[in-house]
């Protein structure tokens, strides 16, 4: 049975194999706990699986077979550690993004992010719950005197032969600390534009954007969007031997051997402004700025863009084209941005439908209907015309029409080819591009979007310069 489930993946997570009927492996656990337990079982079983219900005296006798005798010893050695190394072990195995360890008057609830979901996972008993916060906080360097104050730390960890980075974050709440674990696999595995999801039409614009061009590349999008990925990728594809890379970032998250990474300090004045004019005087090729927040950021990147470096940074907005806004909307003159700014990619995650059931859910896809994520892209190429409305003043539809004459195509045409293809639904394009609705036609199989009505009342003039008004306050730092 040793083969089926590993003893201490069954003992932790209170399932026993009882035996195989045919191919389909027979599983017991505690009555009203069976889909739980599929779940589970799915970490390690891909072939048919059926779960029945045993009683507690019976279970605890399968999982004390199933460790040759010696259940009663579980108390020997270090069952919170085995406990976390299971949870981080199947964290992974399912391609979670996030752990969220969220202490509470019950108990621990022990939730992680999947394809950029929440899912519920186990509930820990109140008795546990300080043993395993501090055994997180001693593996990720945290200093566990100081409970109650903000910290951040970082561990390594290998599971399954492959190493995984965690960063750990933990903050003080009512009931003991609340800690989440981001978990970032060391080698992404993203070797073109076509496996981010810039496919078709798409990818040759996506290689011209981020091809080495000595000026500003954006991406915009909210937090969790894929960003920091694909400047990854822009920097991987483009890479010389002879180049010097520097990326400031707030926090360093992934830690890589191929560039200078260096951490803002806000608590010390050692902001993006300052860290940015710092790093000018280490004679950088490259320079990763994590996000343009401010007017001053902005300023000391676009003129480090415009004296041969090149630059590729984040900024929050709603679209391509609305990152023109955004910047003016920030103070940078439109010479400026005309001048610097040489592209900007904007993208959002999408959850790729289960190939297995075709987004009906199944037991391959833990009942959600989804496997795995995609993104969805606009990219948008500065040339001279675009440049030359941009210092003009131009407004907003006549910056459309600009990009759209130069090949930019906004995200909902990106996201219905993946519709049409079965890659992804409409409701899960609908959740992740937020604004745009989606709904069939009645006399075809057309589909016709329309933004949802805005809030804000409509504009009386269309010739007032580009702002991205959209995008002020919006979600996702």
């Amino acid at each position: 049975m040793k083969d089926l489930l590993p003893p201490a993946f069954a003992r932790e997570h209170r399932v026993a194999p009882l035996g195989q009927e045919g191919g389909t492996l027979v599983v017991g656990a505690l009555p009203g706990a069976e889909r739980s337990a599929e779940r589970w079982v799915r970490l390690h079983w891909s072939g048919p699986l059926r779960v029945v219900p045993l009683e507690a005296r019976a279970l605890e006798a399968a999982i004390a077979d199933l460790e040759g005798g010696f259940g009663a010893q579980r108390a020997s050695g270090d069952p919170t550690r085995r406990l976390i190394d299971s949870l981080l072990a199947a964290a992974v195995r399912v391609r979670a993004s996030d752990i969220h360890f969220e202490p509470g008057e019950t108990g621990l609830s022990v939730r992680w992010r999947v394809d950029g979901v929440l899912r519920e996972t186990d509930l820990l008993p109140p008795g546990e719950r300080a043993t395993i916060l501090t055994r997180l906080m001693v593996l990720a360097g945290m200093d566990i005197a100081a409970r109650r104050r903000v910290q951040d730390g970082r561990a390594r960890v290998e599971v399954d032969g492959r190493p995984i980075d965690l960063r750990v974050s933990s903050v003080p709440t009512r009931h003991g600390e609340s800690v989440v674990v981001r978990l970032l696999p060391v080698e992404a595995g993203f070797r073109s534009p076509a496996d981010l999801g810039a496919v078709g039409p798409l990818e040759p614009l996506f290689r011209r954007a981020i091809g080495g061009v000595d000026r500003m590349v954006l991406f915009t999008g909210p937090t969790g969007s894929g960003k920091s990925t694909s400047i990854d990728l822009a920097l991987e594809s483009t890479r010389r031997p002879e180049q010097k890379i520097v990326s400031i970032e707030d926090p360093v998250e992934r830690v890589r051997d191929d560039r200078t990474q260096i951490g803002v300090r806000l608590d010390l004045g050692f902001d993006f402004p300052r860290a940015l004019r710092h790093v000018l005087r280490h004679d950088p090729d490259v320079l990763v700025v994590g996000e343009i927040r401010d007017r001053e950021t902005a300023e000391v990147a676009f003129q480090a863009a415009l004296s041969g470096h090149r630059v590729l940074s984040t900024l929050h907005a709603t679209s391509a084209l609305a990152a023109v806004g955004r910047l003016l909307g920030l103070g940078v003159t439109p010479g400026l941005v005309a001048a610097g700014l040489a592209a900007v990619v904007a993208q959002r995650l999408v959850r790729r439908s289960c190939p297995a059931c075709r987004a009906r859910g199944c037991p391959d896809c833990g009942r959600e209907g989804y496997a795995g994520r995609t993104g969805v892209f606009e990219v948008f190429l500065m040339d001279a015309e675009a440049r030359r409305a941009i210092r003009s003043g131009a407004n907003a539809a006549e910056l459309r029409a600009i990009a759209l004459a130069n090949g930019w195509r906004p995200m909902i045409e990106d996201g219905l080819a993946k519709v049409a293809a079965g890659v992804t639904t409409r409701i899960e394009l609908h959740r992740a591009t937020g604004r745009i609705e989606c709904r069939p036609r009645r006399s075809a199989s057309a589909t016709t979007c329309a933004r949802r009505p805005s809030r804000r009342a409509p504009r009386t003039s269309t010739s007032s310069p580009v702002r991205d008004r959209s995008s002020r306050g919006s979600a996702g730092t």
